[in-house]
């Protein structure tokens, strides 16, 4: 299986690396071994950790691992990797000045591709100096427009509600597609992570009923729609059939037989596909698990997701 990578960026004093800091401990607590890549030297804190120039690795508790980006991307990636084959994820903190798009594209190169995917790109935006940012750099803005998620930090501030108020227009400007998490700081990684890691965690698809599909009302508004499959799909079609779904869906996962053209039109296999806001990405799969799908959202629309699959059928069972 190829290791999923989260590109974290958002500009200078947003709070990226706070997020990073909440995330490591989140993912020790539940047992997720993951790696932080910093293509920024010597100021990232970890629980008061500061990584010098000199510090290529630190070995964190739980199995996690920080690391400073090395001359290219691909080296550092096959590095950590080699070191971690059973991460479960890997973080790239980019500098506040970075424009993630060539991060992005480096992510999708063949050489990479081999072991590595993106999974998504998260900005943390900073609703008080949004604005501000915006006239200082034209990265802020780039920073929104690629971004599958965005979340507003510093929302435990006083003024934080108005604030947003104020930029979501902008906001809504530069990326309507995004997925939008607002959250107060203690509550930030426990729902990133919740948002990254599998959907069924507690849906339906796992439970003894005989259900095709089934939505189900979660605690925190969102809906969940559960999917049961018997068919084999082009996985080409089927993910760009779901690329094109509404916003509202902030996150599918679907474990899916079928056959992928774009690597070899021959043969049938299994797959596993996300979209993480609206970034479809698919990778190997040879569990036992097929063929199911999760789409986690509001207002889901069970006929246009279920006809993205109905229109990528290959063959009936």
């Amino acid at each position: 299986m190829k290791i999923p990578v989260v590109i974290i960026t958002g500009f200078l004093g947003s709070g990226k690396t706070s997020l990073i800091r909440r995330l490591l401990s989140q993912c020790q607590e539940r047992d997720v071994r993951c790696a932080v890549i910093v293509n920024e030297f010597g100021s990232i804190g970890i629980d008061n950790l500061l990584l010098p120039v000199e510090t290529k690795r630190i070995e964190l508790p739980g199995g996690c691992l920080c690391c400073a980006l090395l001359d290219d991307l691909e080296t550092t990636l096959r590095e950590i990797i080699s070191e971690a084959p059973d991460l479960d994820m890997v973080f790239i903190e980019t500098t506040g000045l970075a424009d993630p798009l060539p991060m992005a594209w480096t992510l999708h190169s063949e050489a990479i591709a081999t072991f590595a995917y993106l999974f998504a790109v998260m900005t943390v935006v900073d609703p008080f100096e949004y604005d501000n940012f915006c006239k200082q750099s034209p990265s802020t803005q780039a920073q929104v427009r690629y971004a599958d998620i965005l979340l507003l930090s510093k929302m435990d501030r006083e003024g934080a509600v108005d604030a947003l108020v104020k930029i979501e227009p902008a906001l809504e400007a530069d990326n309507p597609k995004a997925a939008k998490l607002s959250l107060l700081p203690d509550q930030q990684a426990h729902a990133v992570l919740d948002f990254l890691s599998d959907p069924w965690r507690s849906a339906s698809i796992t439970s003894n009923n005989n259900a095709k599909q089934q939505i189900i009302h979660r605690d925190d508004d969102m809906e969940e729609l559960s999917v049961r499959l018997s068919d084999t799909y082009d996985i080409e079609s089927l993910s760009e059939a779901l690329a094109l779904l509404p916003a509202s869906i902030i996150r599918i996962k679907g474990l899916i037989y079928g056959v992928d053209g774009r690597v070899d039109a021959t043969k049938q296999r299994g797959f596993v596909i996300h979209r993480v806001g609206i970034r479809v990405s698919v990778d190997d799969y040879d569990g036992d698990s097929l063929s199911c799908a999760v789409a986690i959202g509001t207002n889901l629309d069970e006929r246009a997701f279920l006809a993205c699959f109905e229109q990528s059928v290959l063959n009936k069972a």
